[in-house]
């Protein structure tokens, strides 16, 4: 390809055409200007996200308001970026919560819950396929607390590994702070919860409080024909015959949501 480095040797007369008055004329003369002119090139290209080298990713991210994914590929995410106005739109419905949160985790797949105070159920499969389900009467009582409608709690499928695994338990052998990325239950980083916690605190409805995330790792568990919250979840034990027991599926952890 063309380039002042070419050029100026082409245009320069036959007794700078040696070895030694070559360098200068490639180095003093050509090179300046070709690294201004790759400089030019790529600070047009940045202005756009199909183009922009790898490292203006974040940038455009950070302007759209699109994270990117703990693993996601530098193509999943470009095409995602150019999609922001169209994801902006539905800020606020349950949708747009769960494509950016699916978003975040690819190329991992997996089936991703909002569960509302009322029965609602927005749900989207590996696949991508969404949807919407109303259980009259709700079935899920977190806590007896009927008045605070506006509630939800987002629930992660996560099996065979995908997007975690189980991790930490008491008795394990590891001190506490072994690992200053490492989260207790699971394999996520510190780094991830706050990632999904701070997708959901963007998304969400602005009257509306996630008041856990859950991180479910078995498959029969927090499912319509399973046992769900029943009004006792809101502590993580309760007192049955004078004996303290888990008052949660222990099946899953529970992150804190975002109030």
């Amino acid at each position: 390809m063309a380039n002042f480095r070419q050029a100026a040797w082409n245009l320069s007369p036959s007794r700078l055409r040696t070895y030694k008055a070559a360098r200068m004329v490639y180095s003093f003369v050509g090179l300046p200007l070709d690294m201004i002119a790759q400089a030019s090139k790529e600070a047009v290209l940045a202005r756009f996200p199909e183009l922009c080298a790898d490292d203006a990713l974040p940038y455009h991210g950070r302007d759209r308001g699109i994270r990117r994914g703990m693993l996601e590929p530098a193509e999943s995410y470009r095409a995602r970026l150019l999609l922001w106005i169209e994801s902006w739109r539905g800020a606020g419905v349950g949708r747009a919560m769960l494509d950016q949160l699916a978003g975040f985790l690819l190329p991992q797949t997996t089936r991703i819950r909002i569960w509302t105070h009322v029965g609602v159920i927005y749900s989207r499969a590996a696949d991508g396929t969404l949807t919407i389900e109303r259980v009259t009467p709700s079935l899920w009582d977190w806590d007896g607390v009927t008045s605070l409608w506006a509630r939800f709690w987002v629930i992660f499928d996560s099996f065979d590994g995908v997007p975690w695994s189980r991790d930490g338990t008491w008795n394990d052998g590891e001190a506490w702070g072994d690992d200053p990325s490492a989260t207790w239950g699971s394999t996520a980083t510190i780094e991830q919860v706050q990632a999904i916690r701070g997708i959901i605190d963007d998304w969400r409805p602005a009257q509306s409080v996630c008041k856990n995330v859950i991180v479910n790792f078995d498959p029969t568990a927090l499912e319509l024909a399973s046992p769900l919250p029943d009004g006792t979840w809101g502590h993580w034990s309760k007192n049955v015959a004078g004996v303290q027991v888990p008052a949660r599926d222990t099946g899953a952890i529970y992150w804190d949501g975002v109030s």
